[in-house]
């Protein structure tokens, strides 16, 4: 380096006297130094603020969690409830379920009692049948009469039919088919048991047949009878709204002789005693003795054929007659007796003289095919 140019001339001391002195300058590292605490802050801002941003985000997620958990603790202490709801119901529920068990129990037990002692009495009735059976097997061999005895207890049956389809006579026929089990039951053979089966079916038929009570409904047709023949006759109906005509004349004249007077107050006397009526219609007088008894005689005719039609089963008939009867009592009869007949009339008229048959043809179908 040249001194000249280290040395400084002798003009730079004025040059520099002549330059303004101005204000000191910071250094730069001061002015970085006042700039970096605002960035600081900003940035700290920024950290904050996103730090509030997730703890709020973090406080509304354990907001929901509380009260999902909330929720869901209620739905828990309802199923408890519950719970203990249906807990406590259970010993009134197995009450209840051990009451109908029980029932099940008794009512179970109760058909397999019958139906044991039902299968035990077919069993017992088998087994007497098979005894029998055996113990008739020797005779039945030196009994040539067995179609016979065949015949007969068919024979028997058929009258038992007779008397059940066309007199309703279920005693009659209830004897008939007990003798014809009597008859197959001698003869002893085992083939005969579903024949004597059948019977005894239709036996215990005829002893639950109620029938038509014939005895009861003639019973009610004698009293009937009876209480119709002391009633009295109807009087002749006189209206209230006919006029009435007095009979009596003029009062006597003051002027008349004095026989005169007297005959005419004496005949003003007798005539109040009498009363004429005109009757739009004519009045119908009553019957006299030979009528009456006449007329008494077609009533108890008609309750009598009334009667006789019960016995032949003739509702038609039996109908008929007592609707004539009643028409005559409601003709020539007092209104007042005769409105208590007339109920106990049409009571009759009403009872039915045909019921429900039991049939026969299962024992009449058995004994047939052995007969065959």
């Amino acid at each position: 380096m040249n001194e000249d140019d280290q040395k400084p001339s002798a003009e730079e001391p004025d040059k520099a006297s002549k330059v303004k002195p101005t204000a000191p300058q910071k250094p730069a590292a001061v002015v970085s130094q006042s700039r970096w605490p605002l960035w600081l802050v900003l940035l700290v801002s920024l950290l904050v603020g996103g730090l509030a941003v997730i703890a709020a985000l973090h406080a509304q997620s354990a907001r929901d969690l509380a009260l999902n958990n909330q929720q869901s603790l209620n739905n828990a202490l309802a199923q408890i409830t519950a719970f203990e709801a249906q807990v406590s119901a259970v010993p009134e529920r197995l009450t209840q379920a051990e009451d109908v068990l029980n029932k099940q129990l008794e009512d179970g037990l109760q058909d397999l009692q019958k139906e044991l002692s039902s299968a035990a009495e077919q069993h017992q009735r088998r087994v007497q049948n098979l005894e029998d059976s055996l113990t008739a097997l020797h005779a039945e061999l030196s009994q040539p009469q067995r179609d016979w005895q065949l015949a007969e207890a068919l024979y028997l049956v058929k009258v038992a039919a007779h008397r059940l389809e066309f007199h309703e006579d279920a005693p009659a026929a209830q004897a008939a088919l007990q003798a014809a089990d009597g008859v197959l039951r001698g003869i002893g053979d085992p083939r005969m048991i579903p024949a004597r089966e059948a019977l005894a079916e239709d036996i215990q038929a005829l002893e639950n047949y109620q029938g038509v009570a014939i005895t009861d409904l003639l019973t009610a047709l004698d009293d009937l009878m009876t209480d119709v023949r002391p009633l009295p006759l109807k009087m002749p109906e006189v209206s209230a709204d006919d006029p009435e005509v007095a009979v009596g004349g003029s009062p006597p004249d003051p002027d008349a002789a004095w026989w005169s007077r007297q005959l005419q107050q004496l005949w003003q006397e007798v005539s109040q005693q009498f009363t004429i009526r005109r009757h739009a219609q004519a009045v119908r007088s009553m019957p006299d003795a030979e009528a009456e008894m006449f007329i008494r005689q077609i009533i108890a005719l008609r309750i009598e054929s009334a009667r006789m039609a019960v016995l032949r089963r003739d509702q038609s008939d039996f109908e008929a007659h007592l609707t004539r009867a009643a028409s005559l009592l409601e003709d020539y009869f007092a209104a007042s007796p005769v409105s208590d007949i007339l109920p106990r009339i049409d009571a009759l008229r009403a009872q039915s003289l045909h019921s429900e048959l039991p049939s026969l043809k299962q024992s009449l179908s058995q004994l047939q095919a052995l007969e065959d």
